[in-house]
C-alpha cells in the first residue's frame, strides 16, 4: 500500500471517529448528514455528502449508529455500542481511528 492509500485510509477512518463524536454531542436527538458535513469541514476535514453516507452506512452495519433515510437527507443516531466506543478508549475497532492512534 503507498503512502497516499494510506493517509486516505486515515482520513475514512478519521471522518467515521468524527461523526460518532458529533452524533455523541447531539444526543438523544438524530443527526442530519447536512450537518455532519458542516461540522466535519468546520474541522479541517473537507468531505463530502457521499462520503459522510458512506462512513454512516458502516457504522450502521457495525451496529454503532441507526440510520434513518428521509429521503434527500439522512438522519443518524448513536446506538449503545457506539456510545461504548466513543466513551471507552479501550474499545477497538480497525475501521475507526481515534486521534491519539495516528
Amino acid at each position: 500500500m503507498n503512502d497516499r492509500s494510506r493517509l486516505e485510509q486515515a482520513r475514512v477512518k478519521m471522518i467515521r471517529y468524527r461523526i460518532l463524536k458529533t452524533l455523541d454531542a447531539g444526543r438523544p436527538y438524530p443527526v442530519g448528514d447536512g450537518l455532519l458535513v458542516e461540522v466535519l469541514v468546520d474541522a479541517d476535514l473537507n468531505v463530502t455528502q457521499h462520503e459522510i453516507r458512506k462512513a454512516l452506512q458502516y457504522l450502521n452495519d457495525k451496529s454503532f449508529v441507526k440510520l434513518d433515510d428521509k429521503g434527500t437527507h439522512w438522519e443518524a443516531r448513536l446506538l449503545p455500542a457506539g456510545v461504548d466506543y466513543v466513551e471507552n478508549p479501550s474499545v477497538v475497532d480497525m475501521g475507526i481511528t481515534r486521534p491519539a492512534e495516528i
